[in-house]
């Protein structure tokens, strides 16, 4: 791919402009390095799910006179996460105001002292205080991350960047599992200084990344109007409540098929990493179809993957309907970002980027909440996992039918060849 390709890399403008366009800055064109160092930012924000779950009894154990502590261990977990989906539109603010390349370094460094912090700190006050920090850093890495690459590449090449990245974040995840396990066998505080690991990020961002042109007297980026949002969590809440069942659900309907042993889901769980990302690569090849039939394909797999894992009697039929849901998420992600971020203006795509990641983080905050509720109404875990995937497969009528999803997911003159 050259750096003339239609639609590739969007070099920083050196001749004049006109007010609105981009301002005049030193030519610069992103390529494979920045690329590469982008999307591997959003990893941090799924290593706090990662490294905090297999810890959670032994921390839990660790303070056996805290009081409070049933309640409070389990927040370590999900404080972030939290603290994500309420700030990430306030950073896409910031990111206007101050900088998006100054955003990404002073949040990498946060969450890098922030989340090495439990090595040391004795209570779990403490430990919770440094949670929520890790959960602002995560806010503003995770916008500008997704900011960044919006800026430094343009139409069927952004695409190709997001799709990467789903597609490499898994296999990541499943090495950092592994790790995370034998060092915690050691010392559950050690795994914490798998943080640090994003002051190596730091280094590499001052490099190699660049503040992208702003705009000549074209004001600030603003947050996106009613009709946007709507339509934006309209997609995404469904799509990660829908994608994130299975991560609720998929030990308990083991466990009611006599596949009890952890090792059981964490081995299922992980082949729906390894081969999920299947999905992103096929977003690839679909960029041609509208926004609202590829969402629709990619709600109709969580659908189907969803009604396998409820129907299965045996661990390898309910790992073929998690493989099944997986890949229908894969497929729904780069596809809703690439989406989300055509809808906004080059001002305005940090706003947009930290909406978007709200909507993310919040269908995963509901997704318990919702799946409790479902069981309840109807009695029966198989039968509330059945219900779910007839709620996603419920949403493509509309998908397909939507005059706001009837354009292809890339302009044709944006689209470049390759994977």
């Amino acid at each position: 791919m050259s750096a003339s390709s239609s639609g590739s890399r969007l070099p920083v403008m050196a001749s004049p402009v006109a007010p609105g366009e981009l301002a005049p800055r030193t030519a610069r064109t992103a390529g494979t390095v920045q690329g590469v160092i982008l999307i591997t930012v959003p990893l941090f924000s799924m290593m706090g799910a990662m490294l905090m779950a297999p810890l959670l009894p032994t921390m839990q154990a660790s303070f056996p006179e805290a009081p409070y502590a049933r309640v409070l261990v389990p927040l370590l977990l999900t404080a972030p996460a939290l603290l994500l989906a309420l700030l990430a539109p306030v950073a896409g603010l910031v990111a206007n105001r101050f900088g998006t390349r100054r955003l990404l370094l002073v949040s990498l460094s946060l969450y890098g002292i922030a989340g090495t912090a439990p090595i040391y700190l004795r209570s779990l006050e403490t430990i919770l205080a440094s949670r929520l920090l890790v959960g602002v850093a995560e806010a503003g890495l995770a916008t500008s991350a997704v900011t960044l690459v919006s800026a430094y590449f343009s139409g069927d090449a952004r695409q190709k960047w997001y799709a990467y990245q789903v597609m490499l974040l898994p296999w990541i995840g499943a090495v950092l599992i592994a790790i995370t396990g034998w060092i915690g066998d050691v010392s559950w505080r050690m795994t914490f200084g798998l943080y640090a690991i994003s002051l190596l990020w730091v280094l590499l961002a001052k490099v190699f990344l660049f503040e992208p042109p702003r705009l000549a007297e074209a004001g600030r980026g603003r947050l996106p109007p009613l009709r946007h949002l709507l339509l934006v969590a309209a997609i995404q809440m469904p799509g990660s409540l829908f994608f994130y069942v299975s991560a609720v659900e998929v030990a308990f309907l083991l466990k009611e098929h006599g596949a009890a042993a952890p090792s059981t889901a964490a081995n299922v769980t992980a082949l729906g990493l390894l081969i999920g990302p299947l999905g992103a690569l096929l977003s690839r090849k679909l960029t041609h179809i509208r926004v609202g039939t590829l969402i629709a394909v990619a709600m109709a797999l969580m659908g189907a993957g969803l009604a396998v894992m409820a129907l299965g009697r045996d661990v390898p039929v309910i790992a073929i309907g998690l493989v099944v849901q997986q890949i229908g998420g894969g497929l729904l992600l780069p596809t809703a970002v690439t989406f989300v971020l055509g809808l906004a203006g080059p001002r305005d795509r940090s706003a947009y980027a930290g909406v978007w990641y709200s909507c993310q983080m919040v269908g995963q905050f509901l997704t318990p909440l919702v799946m409790s509720a479902l069981m309840w109404m109807t009695g029966e875990r198989a039968r509330s996992v059945l219900t779910a995937a007839a709620l996603a497969a419920s949403t493509c009528a509309w998908l397909l039918s939507s005059g706001a999803l009837r354009r292809p997911v890339v302009a044709p003159e944006t689209r470049i060849p390759g994977p």
